[in-house]
Formats: structure tokens, sequence, C-alpha cells
């Protein structure tokens, strides 16, 4: 199963995506010698929605985030939880903008 996550509401074609994450399968596949697997099922989902064409990576970021530690706790609840929410706040993305700082600082420094 692959699932696709475009916070840009949809504006983006997935066609080229698609065709070459299911290349990739295949050859990952045929690497393990895995003949006769099925292809990859693709969905789309709705996550959050960002307000312009400049945070993309901010929100994909933050969605993985909030799928990791949803999934970490098992609830299945919350995880759906995050396909209901239309966009992040501020305070939200502004966290994930200083965690990503941080991480980039530490690595510079070392």
């Amino acid at each position: 199963m692959v699932y696709l996550v475009d916070s840009l509401s949809h504006r983006n074609r997935y066609d080229d995506w698609k065709y070459v994450v299911d290349m990739s399968v295949r050859l990952f596949n045929s690497n393990k010698e895995r003949k006769g697997k099925k292809q990859a099922i693709w969905e789309v989902v709705k996550g959050p929605r960002q307000p312009d064409s400049k945070q993309c990576g901010f929100y994909g970021m933050r969605f993985m985030r909030e799928m990791i530690e949803k999934n970490a706790t098992s609830e299945k609840n919350s995880i759906s939880s995050i396909f209901m929410k239309t966009e992040y706040s501020k305070e939200e993305i502004d966290e994930v903008r200083s965690e990503w700082a941080e991480c980039i600082q530490d690595y510079i420094y070392e």
C-alpha cells in the first residue's frame, strides 16, 4: 500500500510519483527475487492543507511526526484524528521549524 499525502489540496499531479514508486517496487522485488508480487495499491490521503506553496516540507514533517507518535501509542481513534485536521497552527509549524533548525545546528557544529 502506498499512501500519497498532498498538503497542496491535490493541486499536484501524482502520475509521475506513481510511475517512479511503482518502478522502484518492481526493481526491489526483482533484486530480492520476489517474483509474482502484486503491484502497489495507491491511496491519496487528505492531510492538513498548507496555506501557501512554501511550507510543504514543514507540513509533511509535521504530518509524518504525528503519524509516528499516534501509531506508537496504538490508539486507533487518535491516528484517524490527524486525517481530520484541516490545517496546522502557526505554533505547530514553528515547533517543526525549531526542531529542524536544532538538528541542522547539531550536524554543523559536530
